[in-house]
């Protein structure tokens, strides 16, 4: 999501402490200061587990929910909502790069260990697609 709204996203990653997939995107510090398109991007991975597994796993999640209790925020909901039509829309493009960290994973047998580390934010991730991969498999037709 944050590709497709013009949001510096430096890839797709596991994030080894925390247990979960994750984006790291440049967002503002503040919750008040976001843009439509931030919100849309935090909503996003919500909107992305009803495409791909059918349900929202809550708990993963939970920390960027938080940000919705920001003054004029939209709902997490009207985000949700949002962020699933644009996902959508470009399903082909999520189908493919959930294929291309799958094929990664499947070739090191699904050993974390071995991908590429990086420590960003506090986080110890390891590195499932990098910025340019990312930005290159969403702006394939």
């Amino acid at each position: 999501m944050a590709v497709l709204q013009g949001i510096v996203c430096h890839g797709i990653y596991f994030d080894k402490l925390g247990g979960k997939f994750c984006a790291i995107a440049e967002l503002p510090s503040d919750p008040a200061r976001y843009a439509h398109k931030d919100y849309l991007y935090v909503a996003a991975s919500s909107a992305a587990e009803l495409i791909l597994i059918g349900n929202r796993y809550d708990e993963g999640s939970q920390s960027d929910h938080k940000d919705f209790a920001s003054p004029g925020a939209p709902t997490l909901q009207a985000s949700i909502d949002e962020a699933q039509t644009i996902l959508l829309r470009n399903k082909r493009k999520l189908k493919r790069l959930v294929s291309q960290i799958r094929t990664r994973l499947e070739r090191l047998d699904y050993d974390l260990d071995l991908l590429p580390e990086k420590n960003m934010a506090g986080m110890k991730l390891a590195e499932l697609l990098s910025r340019q991969e990312l930005e290159d498999a969403v702006r394939r037709n």
